[in-house]
């Protein structure tokens, strides 16, 4: 994330659904796995391709 007060993450490489990855907001670090594809540079909206809290 690039403000910790955005609701929106930007994809620094490709993504695939399936994958674990950690995301830093403020001093927390959050795990999820993506329910679907984020190409590189995509802005999305974190709700739309969290699957769950790993």
């Amino acid at each position: 994330m690039l403000n910790p007060s955005d609701n929106v993450a930007v994809a620094l490489r490709d993504l695939r659904a399936g994958d674990d990855v950690e995301l830093v907001i403020g001093n927390s670090r959050v795990k999820v796995k993506l329910l679907n594809d984020i190409p590189l540079g995509i802005n999305s909206p974190l709700g739309i391709f969290v699957c769950a809290s790993t």
